[in-house]
């Protein structure tokens, strides 16, 4: 499919697909007009505390769908420039997790404020494990399998404000039965509940997207066609705040949703887990991609695209 993609590109000219894009956690390079360089992750070392920013393969001379392995550079100080250790080297036989995921842009550039982290060791999602890079069909995966993990930015993303357009893309998966929080827009230290949530739901009445808003209604996209499995799942929720509605999508297959009216609250991105902090994901992540627009027009490419690297079940 990446062939297809790029072969499109060359005759027609077309922008690269993540240009435009308000932020994206990945942990395989986007495809990009300026391809990212700069740190994916900060990663702890379980055995002593101590941290080093793990960068993409091929840093020096990037390509798009470059991925982290053990081979990937990393740097004890500077999450802009990698040194010549590997992970390998670094990380030994021990444990890696997450304290932060570097939200990325098409510019290239970090921004403290899309900075997903946790300095709380015992909350941090696992990315190494005795020394070897955590994958989910063969392709790195940012493991929430604790109760209470999460990684949140501590400063709202304005672009998924009550009242705007976007589009959040996602593959995630969980572990066990149940419910499982993706993202959502709310933590309980800002108050009320209300707030959008993205979901993976293994239960009976499954859903996608939660839309709550500043009266406590709560509108549900619910799932026709989710299996109750392990396996990754692609999903999709375009918001239109100004109707508002939302549409979502499974698998590339669109759900049925009941319109909703009000605002919600956006106090701050959090990955892994509910407002509530009773909701762990328990399964991982392997992107979250946000788009400021409606992208029902080019759902196919973006869809494609994910579905062609990660090879969605």
């Amino acid at each position: 499919m990446s062939n297809i993609i790029d072969s499109y590109r060359f005759v027609t000219g077309s922008t690269p697909i993540y240009d435009g894009i308000s932020v994206i956690y990945e942990l395989e390079r986007p495809d990009m007009t300026t391809l990212w360089t700069n740190a994916i992750l900060k990663i702890r070392r379980d055995s002593d505390n101590a941290t080093a920013f793990l960068f993409f393969l091929n840093n020096a001379t990037p390509t798009k769908a470059d991925t982290i392995t053990t081979s990937s550079f990393i740097d004890t100080s500077s999450d802009t420039t990698e040194s010549a250790t590997t992970l390998s080297t670094w990380i030994g036989s021990n444990n890696g997790f997450g304290e932060i995921w570097y939200g990325m842009t098409d510019d290239n550039s970090i921004n403290t404020n899309l900075k997903a982290l946790n300095t709380t060791t015992s909350q941090q999602p696992k990315i190494v494990t005795t020394g070897s890079i955590l994958t989910k069909n063969s392709k790195p995966d940012l493991l929430f399998d604790t109760s209470g993990m999460n990684l949140n930015c501590a400063t709202s993303n304005s672009d998924l404000d009550s009242g705007n357009k976007f589009t959040v893309f996602a593959v995630a998966y969980r572990n066990s039965s149940g419910l499982g929080c993706i993202a959502t827009t709310r933590d309980l230290s800002a108050g009320n509940n209300a707030r959008f949530h993205l979901n993976v739901d293994r239960r009976t009445n499954k859903f996608i997207t939660q839309v709550v808003n500043t009266s406590g209604t709560a509108t549900q996209t619910l799932l026709s066609s989710q299996v109750d499995s392990s396996d990754q799942r692609m999903l999709t929720a375009i918001v239109d705040g100004t109707t508002p509605d939302v549409t979502a999508r499974y698998n590339e297959v669109e759900q049925d949703v009941t319109a909703w009216t009000g605002d919600y609250d956006n106090i701050g991105l959090k990955l892994g887990q509910d407002r509530l902090s009773s909701i762990t994901l328990l399964g991982g992540i392997q992107i979250v991609a946000i788009f400021p627009s409606d992208k029902t027009s080019e759902l196919s490419t973006i869809e494609s695209d994910i579905d062609s690297r990660y090879s969605i079940p």
